[in-house]
């Protein structure tokens, strides 16, 4: 796309311009000051640089949010794990807290969600103890039998975002349920010019959203890439308006005055004292007239709501929230915040796959003791949504209240049980309903029809 060219009827006016070249239309990835943007700027709809994403996700505040803030949400509140069947007890969830201390591995996972948001698809690398005088990452992690062999255990976790990853080859054994699927990645570590070829078993692929490629997933940034560049491109507009129009542009008429007369007045520093970024300058014979909005200035308001309404469909997140603004109301800000919490929550569940399998590489090294073949195991995530005092303190009345009534037809010890506590030694079967009952003072739950 060429640079417009100066408009004919303005040069032979007499109106004496200049115009900076600066780029009109920006793509998350771009800067506002490239005078080689218009050949080299993306198109709306079209392909996505793998340069741009990272630029754009740390620059673009609702991409931001987007990568890196849900990443963190995401892992935020932590997890509980728990043995299927057993999930009162606290022993399974202590050793594994334990081990994954050790790894450091909310920070790791939070990284790898954060890669994975980005790219669409990330890795965890995962580095065992060998007896060796060196690790063969081209060997496969097990030995005949499936095991990790005698005293290896894994001692680091370092996550990888899809550029510095690429797979060389992939399983051809069409026996081989992962048939298709990687068998080699080349991961590039640091500022090494020399890859490391790595075997499948030695990491942990992380690409919740799949959709036609079978190990390559989608990044977040892709159902809203337009839509942000549409909104970048607005706000630049915004900006560029205040600076080149906020006061209006002044027009300096000299009658009778040539063409070299204007010139000499300007090249003498006639417009020294005048802090604008456009001025016109023309004799009698030049007019100056604004055509279409006539000067007007456009409201961008409802630019502004198609922009963040379109954001919201595709990031799920409510417009509001988007806006960083509440929702005029308490109750209307909880429904924001319990609506990102549900979203928190999905997210939740498409990432769990991961830790679940780093725990499971934990159980097979013996660092987490569980039989983890013969036993089932899962995660309960923290909320993200925190009620505020006063809900909390309603939500303990009712529960107090229901507790009551639950005495009517239910023991002490029923009603304490069903409340976490402990039972009575004495008087833990009475029924207090029905001792009012006896006293004439019972509750009718069950009123008959007059």
């Amino acid at each position: 796309m060429a640079p417009p060219e100066d408009i004919p009827e303005a040069a032979e006016s007499g109106i004496v311009a200049g115009r900076t070249p600066a780029g009109d239309i920006m793509t998350p990835g771009r800067s506002f000051s490239s005078s080689e943007l218009y050949g080299s700027q993306r198109t709306f709809g079209g392909k996505i640089a793998d340069d741009e994403r990272v630029f754009a996700s740390q620059r673009e505040p609702i991409l931001k949010w987007l990568v890196s803030y849900v990443a963190s949400d995401i892992y935020d509140q932590g997890f509980r794990v728990v043995e299927i069947g057993n999930e009162d007890d606290d022993t399974l969830n202590d050793a594994v807290q334990k081990a994954l201390l050790k790894l450091n591995a909310k920070k790791h996972l939070t990284r790898l969600t954060t890669f994975e948001r980005r790219w669409g698809t990330s890795v965890l690398l995962l580095a065992y103890s060998t007896t060796e005088e060196t690790v063969d990452w081209t060997t496969p992690l097990y030995d005949e039998d499936g095991k990790v062999p005698e005293g290896g255990e894994l001692l680091q976790i370092t996550p990888y975002p899809k550029n510095k990853v690429n797979v060389t080859q992939e399983i051809k054994d069409q026996s081989d349920l992962r048939f298709g699927l990687p068998e080699y990645y080349d991961i590039t570590r640091g500022s090494q010019a020399v890859p490391l070829k790595v075997h499948w078993t030695r990491v942990i692929h992380d690409a919740p959203r799949l959709d036609e490629h079978p190990y390559w997933g989608l990044s977040v940034m892709d159902p809203v890439w337009d839509d942000a560049t549409g909104w970048r491109n607005i706000r630049w507009a915004l900006y560029q308006m205040l600076w080149r129009y906020g006061m209006g542009y002044p027009h300096f008429s000299f009658e009778g005055a040539s063409q070299l007369d204007i010139d000499d007045w300007e090249a003498n520093g006639g417009l020294t004292d005048f802090f604008v970024r456009g001025v016109f300058l023309s004799n009698e014979k030049a007019t100056v007239k604004f055509v279409g909005l006539e000067g007007a200035t456009v409201n961008p308001e409802e630019y502004v709501e198609m922009a963040y309404g379109s954001m919201a469909t595709g990031s799920r997140i409510a417009q509001d929230l988007l806006k960083g603004v509440s929702a005029g109301a308490v109750t209307g800000s909880e429904v924001n915040l319990r609506e990102y919490a549900k979203l928190i929550s999905n997210e939740q569940s498409d990432v769990e796959d991961v830790p679940l399998e780093l725990i499971r590489r934990l159980m097979e090294t013996g660092q987490v003791d569980f039989d983890y073949e013969n036993r089932g195991f899962a995660l309960e995530w923290g909320s993200a949504f925190e009620l505020n005092e006063l809900d909390s303190a309603r939500v303990h009345l009712q529960e107090s209240m229901a507790l009551k009534n639950d005495t009517e037809y239910m023991t002490l010890n029923e009603v304490r049980d069903k409340a976490g506590v402990g039972p009575l030694d004495e008087g833990g079967d009475t029924v207090l309903g029905v001792e009012r009952l006896k006293m004439g003072e019972g509750l009718n739950l069950f009123p008959e029809e007059e």
